[in-house]
């Protein structure tokens, strides 16, 4: 199949991107987005989910 002369191809058209091109890209974005969520929960990790408060002492008779 040929193309018509009048009808080429604008340089602004974007180039087909090949499947394993995309498919990798996908994997390092995964990638990334693990590493940054794994970051965010260990900054939010050392942070103490209870106050701090002083030991109570019972006395306990038999």
């Amino acid at each position: 199949m040929t193309t018509h002369p009048s009808e080429k191809k604008s340089r602004f058209d974007p180039e087909p991107m090949p499947r394993r091109d995309f498919l990798g890209l996908a994997a390092l974005g995964a990638m990334i987005a693990a590493f940054a969520l794994s970051i965010f929960g260990m900054l939010k990790l050392p942070k103490a989910a209870v106050s701090a408060s002083p030991a109570k002492k019972f006395n306990v008779t038999a």
